[in-house]
């Protein structure tokens, strides 16, 4: 006999703050019991420096950053009803290079899609390291 799955509802959330911050009105309306499963819930590598925007957000470690960032997710699940499952992905500034070029690399599989965004993103997504001088999206062809 099949077991019934543990939710009626399924959020996927990239980031710690995705889910809240787009479906906190909608979520509570939904059929229960929900779960929000954040992709990006892991832990930055040990040791791993604080990003940009980790440090503009005033955390001084990326480890503080995760925690304190996994606690305020777990705190809006709460709020929400909602169990949180986190997936054991680091966020992008703490990935490895080979991690990110196959990223950058599955994101230009869908070329046709990326023009429009370029201009808007681009520089968003700029990486520092062996990959600091090219962007995941660009308008200029690729040679």
């Amino acid at each position: 006999m099949p077991v019934p799955p543990p939710w009626s509802t399924l959020v996927v959330s990239p980031h710690f703050d995705d889910a809240a911050l787009s479906l906190a009105g909608l979520l509570p309306t939904l059929p229960g019991p929900p779960a929000v499963v954040t992709v990006h819930g892991g832990p930055p590598p040990p040791g791993a420096p604080v990003s940009w925007w980790d440090s503009v957000c005033g955390f001084t470690t990326a480890a503080e950053a995760h925690r304190v960032r996994s606690a305020e997710d777990a705190r809006a699940c709460e709020l929400l009803g909602a169990e949180q499952v986190l997936i054991d992905h680091p966020d992008g500034p703490y990935v490895t290079d080979e991690q990110w070029a196959a990223k950058r690399a599955a994101v230009l599989s869908h070329a046709s899609q990326l023009a429009a965004l370029a201009p808007d993103h681009g520089n968003f997504l700029a990486r520092s390291g062996p990959l600091r001088a090219e962007l995941i999206w660009s308008l200029e062809p690729q040679g």
